[in-house]
């Protein structure tokens, strides 16, 4: 009987796809997180997204407990996709080569699936590892929780790796936009929410995303223009569910998020361009704090790992984001400030304070807040004092690996 029953073919409940590209040096980490799984019944397929170097010999030396497709180099989206159609799980998920996973991560994920028959996705915290030292960059344990599609307009924020999903979702709006080379998965996500697939999360760290050097310097004009174009499609698919404020909010941070990268690589004339594209959403972005947030994310003051010099001290980013403000607003000249640059340069203020308390910089905090605040808008002074007190003294106060990353997820761009 036990002869007859191992015969019997058993469909995987679980199926996790991995795309790879030229990873010789990290697929055979990430094929054995997945092997090492504690819930047996899943299968792995690898899809060889057309490497050129010695990817193929690592995953020969899994023959027999992977399954593994080869196909011409045409991209992440495409090569999971074409781990979907080869699969037969009940759900799937998905890891890069570079990345890993904790060894009960389907285990937890799927059994809760099980309980929450309602639930069509769930996702975990994942940490940042830098792969060459090991060093943890960023915890994201405490992500947040997930919304209500029907008041939220956006789902919550989660990278691929992190996400369990059931087939039939996959079914339903289809799979990977292979046509995007960056943001595949946001514009899955999207479309799953979209059509009211319901997201929870399971507490916990269940994944560990491989960051290297480039990854964070990747190809930002690209991602950029990919992500226009997801924004735009989820718009026209979403109709009057995103109000007009959310529409320029979203198109114009991507704008500003540009502009972040070109003050990076110290291109000032492409940087001052994405600036003025950001205003034709909205005249008066400039003066606002949250819109500098996302250019100050580009920035080395955040990411230790920014493409080439980058701008270290917060001094040298005060003059020269006013400079690039003068010439974008056209005030350079003027004797009395226009109106215009005057709440620019408080809002930009007020930025590098909030970014300094993000970074738990108290100096710079306190310094900036002031500058801020005598720029003209000191009825925002005490509500902004008093947030920076929560954040160093109370319960938004950052940890000690928050002080060396420079993170904290709520606030994270």
């Amino acid at each position: 009987m036990d002869a007859l029953e191992d015969t019997v073919e058993r469909k995987p409940k679980v199926s996790i796809v991995i795309p790879v590209y030229n990873d010789e040096a990290h697929i055979a980490d990430a094929i054995e997180s997945v092997l090492g799984q504690t819930l047996r019944e899943i299968e792995i397929i690898v899809v060889d997204d057309g490497s050129t170097d010695g990817t193929c010999a690592v995953l020969r030396g899994y023959e027999g407990r992977i399954t593994c497709l080869t196909q011409s180099n045409s991209g992440q989206g495409a090569a999971r996709n074409a781990g979907i159609l080869a699969s037969g799980g009940r759900y799937v998920c998905f890891l890069d080569s570079d990345d890993t996973y904790m060894p009960n991560k389907v285990e937890v994920q799927s059994a809760f699936l099980d309980e929450h028959p309602d639930v069509g996705l769930c996702y975990s915290g994942w940490l940042d590892v830098d792969v060459e030292t090991g060093r943890v960059l960023n915890d994201y344990s405490d992500v947040k929780p997930e919304g209500d599609p029907t008041t939220n307009v956006f789902p919550p924020h989660f990278p691929y790796f992190a996400a369990l999903l059931r087939r039939e979702w996959l079914e339903r709006v289809g799979v990977f936009d292979e046509r995007f080379r960056n943001a595949e998965d946001t514009d899955l996500w999207w479309r799953l929410w979209a059509a009211g697939c319901v997201f929870r999360r399971v507490k916990g760290v269940h994944a560990v995303r491989g960051v290297r050097p480039a990854s964070l310097s990747r190809n930002v004009p690209q991602a950029c223009k990919s992500t226009l174009i997801v924004y735009r499609k989820y718009f026209a698919m979403i109709g009057s569910r995103a109000s007009r404020a959310v529409r320029i909010r979203r198109l114009a941070g991507v704008s500003m998020k540009l502009a972040g990268h070109y003050i990076v690589k110290g291109d000032i004339d492409h940087a001052e361009q994405a600036l003025k594209d950001a205003l034709r959403y909205d005249r008066h972005l400039l003066g606002e704090r949250t819109y500098w947030l996302q250019l100050l994310g580009q920035l080395d003051l955040k990411y230790p790992f920014a493409e080439g010099e980058g701008i270290k001290s917060f001094t040298s980013v005060w003059r020269q984001l006013k400079a690039l403000i003068s010439d974008v607003l056209g005030g350079r000249d003027s004797r009395t400030e226009p109106e215009g640059l005057r709440k620019a340069t408080w809002a930009l203020a007020y930025a590098l304070s909030l970014h300094a308390a993000i970074s738990g910089r108290l100096f710079q905090t306190l310094r900036w807040f002031i500058v801020g605040t005598l720029k003209g808008r000191v009825a925002h002074a005490p509500g902004f004092a008093w947030l920076l007190v929560r954040r160093f003294y109370g319960r938004a106060t950052p940890s000690p690996k928050d002080r060396v990353t420079g993170r904290r997820a709520d606030l994270c761009l």
